[in-house]
């Protein structure tokens, strides 16, 4: 169930001939009439109120009414007996039709299901939503009667809903002669002069240029450690032998496998570089979200919800970017392990091992079958080094 209230100053009352008294109180220091003398209506019986104010909430049913259905209409009331005289008004957000989303099947027509581990390591089953060719999750339109209070307001405007309803009842109201000011749109109620609002924005923009600072400092970090990172690959050996003691292979080609696999690291680790600083824009860009929606209600407006939706949209741009990249960051990583399997049997076959054995020995899963592997190229490497110091030493001589 939803509700609203209907209400208006004092002095609007008062306007209409509803008559006021001294409450003997005064406002607040943090209102936006301090230590002024709060008046509330002075009724001693039904006939001390104006058929004006009684047709003001009349006419604000009726819009109300008619803005959710009369028919989804639970409970309307009018109080009296306080400060301020006021309507209560409920109902039910009912909907003729809802967005649902779709998910994945099999031949079967059963949903497909797929296990995801989160941080904490519980296993969850999650049924596979289904997306269109830019990734978008596609909805299916159902009609009937639904009690739906999210899909009641985004047909009714989504963010903008609410500032909406104002226009429109301020619009309405004006046209049955009420004299009903609709205020300054975006504003926060508790009134704030100049001066305030100056400071309040420039110490946002503080702010703001701070975080910036602090994401082009991350930035920059991470970039540096990307530069170290490739320039330690340039001083590495990513596969360790060559060829050339092998009569029917070249040198040249187990170079170019060498200088590949360098390659596809260098790759990578740039890869990680761009979604390391994409992260930390994503933080940026989550941060500035998390303001949009923190700030007073007087620094809101139309552009502001539009800038915030559109910030939205380039978090999910980022996101599926970063899958993206993970996916091809896992394809490089499925050819250097691809690129050294192949080596391993290309040696094996070489050293004359069979292919039964050679099957039995290769397990990436251990850590001493890769060492077993690695200290075997080094010993070729070496036996190939010697080899070739002979060569020289027979043709100086000759």
């Amino acid at each position: 169930m939803n509700g609203c209230i209907v209400t208006s100053g004092p002095d609007f009352f008062k306007k209409l001939g509803l008559p006021m008294k001294d409450s003997g109180r005064v406002y607040g220091e943090k209102s936006k009439h301090p230590r002024e003398k709060i008046y509330c209506p002075d009724i001693k019986s039904k006939d001390d109120i104006p058929s004006e104010v009684y047709r003001f909430f009349d006419e604000s049913f009726n819009f109300l009414s008619n803005f959710v259905g009369k028919k989804n209409v639970v409970y309307a009331s009018i109080h009296m007996d306080e400060d301020t005289p006021h309507m209560h008004f409920y109902f039910l957000p009912i909907v003729n039709s809802i967005q649902r989303k779709t998910f994945e099947t099999d031949e079967n027509g059963k949903r497909i299901i797929k296990k995801n581990t989160n941080k904490d390591g519980i296993v969850k089953q999650n049924p596979v939503l289904k997306r269109n060719e830019k990734g978008d999750i596609i909805y299916t339109t159902e009609y009937g009667k639904f009690l739906n209070t999210d899909e009641f307001w985004k047909q009714k405007g989504g963010k903008l809903s609410f500032a909406k309803i104002q226009d429109e009842y301020n619009e309405f109201i004006k046209s049955k002669g009420f004299d009903l000011d609709r205020g300054h749109v975006g504003t926060h109620r508790e009134h704030q002069s100049k001066l305030e609002y100056t400071i309040k924005n420039l110490q946002a923009q503080v702010e703001k240029l701070s975080k910036d600072v602090e994401l082009y400092e991350e930035i920059n970090s991470i970039q540096l450690e990307t530069n170290k990172e490739i320039i330690n690959l340039n001083t590495e050996e990513v596969l360790s032998p060559t060829k050339d003691f092998f009569n029917k292979y070249k040198n040249e080609d187990v170079e170019k496998i060498k200088q590949y696999a360098k390659e596809i690291n260098k790759d990578n680790a740039s890869y990680k570089s761009k979604i390391k600083s994409k992260d930390a824009k994503i933080n940026q860009l989550e941060y500035e979200v998390r303001e949009l929606k923190n700030m007073d209600l007087y620094t809101k407006n139309y552009e502001q919800m539009t800038a915030l939706e559109s910030k939205d949209k380039q978090i999910k741009e980022l996101t599926e970017t970063i899958k993206s990249k993970d996916k091809e960051i896992a394809s490089l990583k499925g050819i250097i392990e691809r690129i050294i399997k192949k080596t391993f049997y290309v040696i094996q076959y070489l050293v004359g091992k069979t292919k039964d054995k050679i099957t039995d020995l290769f397990n990436w899963d251990s850590k001493n079958d890769f060492r077993a592997f690695e200290s075997q190229l080094d010993r070729m490497l070496n036996k190939y080094e010697n080899k070739k110091i002979l060569q020289k030493t027979k043709a100086k001589n000759k």
